[in-house]
């Protein structure tokens, strides 16, 4: 009898530990596309604000809310890239696919939000 069919606790343990290091690389590499995550909608937002609205404290702090819970909504991706991996989807196709959509769907969000009537009334004044 092996080990791990001696001791049940050890086999789940083993699994831990080796997950671990797999999600730490995955959060350190979409860490690194965060970068491009928030140029992609900064571009979209800074495009769609006219310039007079720009000099205004209140866009700008509504600017940074979305940017927050934009960022805040960056963390599904990594997560939905682990259970997808899991369930034995290969993980540069599941990364590259999450990213791209969830990018575009971000930015189009973003530039749909500014065109809404009362986001455009805070913005363009």
């Amino acid at each position: 009898m092996s080990q791990a069919a001696m001791m049940p606790g050890a086999a789940h343990s083993a699994n831990d530990a080796a997950l671990a290091p797999t999600l730490k690389q995955v959060f350190f590499a979409w860490e690194k596309l965060r970068v491009l995550y928030v140029l992609a909608l900064a571009a979209v937002t800074l495009s769609s604000i006219p310039l007079e609205a720009m000099k205004r404290l209140d866009v700008w702090i509504a600017v940074a809310v979305l940017a927050i819970a934009a960022n805040a909504c960056y963390f599904a991706g990594p997560i939905a890239e682990v259970y997808l991996c899991w369930l034995g989807l290969r993980r540069n196709i599941v990364r590259t696919a999450l990213f791209v959509g969830g990018t575009l769907f971000a930015g189009l969000l973003a530039y749909a939000m500014l065109q809404m009537p009362h986001v455009a009334m805070l913005v363009g004044g």
